[in-house]
């Protein structure tokens, strides 16, 4: 009988471990506008591009990544739509900027971009949206199209960022989600 209880309570140990490592864990990127060396994200030498950012961003970030954006000015070609993806309470999505010719990893507070120094989105006609609870801080966007960024989901919070343009909507918020220490302005008159 001991034997079989053994077997099992084994077996169940590599169930779990074999389930475990099926799951990708959280990771913390780093990207760049023109991005670096083999452009993977996992250093600043090696920083994500704006398109790798882009694919990253909409189709595989995941419960507790964190984007490191440096400064400068990335282009949008298309929306930059997240709006599948999403974090959780304990483990959010986070696009932190940081000032551009940061090289410590992760950045420190000192790194955080305000002001000019905040990484500029040039978002055109069009638009930023996030799943539900994600953390972006320290951005800046400028758009032209219908909206600026939508927060379409729940439990989102942007910090100083700053959305500017001719849009009808620079920020429109989902459930329970925050806009703190944010500039808002748009000189659209419609």
């Amino acid at each position: 009988m001991k034997k079989r209880i053994f077997i099992c309570f084994l077996s169940l140990i590599l169930i779990l471990n074999f389930v475990s490592l099926a799951f990708a864990a959280a990771a913390t990127m780093y990207v760049t506008p023109a991005g670096a060396g083999v452009k993977d994200g996992t250093t600043w030498a090696k920083a994500m591009g704006y398109a790798e950012w882009e694919t990253d961003f909409e189709g595989a970030s995941e419960a507790g990544d964190i984007y490191y954006v440096a400064g400068g000015t990335y282009t949008l070609t298309s929306a930059l739509d997240a709006n599948a993806r999403s974090g959780t309470s304990n483990a959010p999505i986070s696009a932190i900027g940081v000032k551009a010719g940061t090289t410590n990893e992760p950045p420190i507070n000192s790194d955080w971009a305000t002001g000019d120094d905040r990484p500029l989105i040039a978002g055109g006609s069009y638009f930023l949206r996030t799943g539900s609870y994600w953390k972006v801080s320290n951005i800046r966007w400028t758009g032209t199209g219908t909206y600026g960024i939508l927060i379409d989901n729940s439990y989102s919070t942007y910090y100083n960022c700053k959305v500017s343009g001719s849009m009808a909507q620079g920020m429109r918020l989902g459930t329970e989600s925050n806009i703190i220490f944010c500039e808002i302005t748009t000189d659209r008159k419609s």
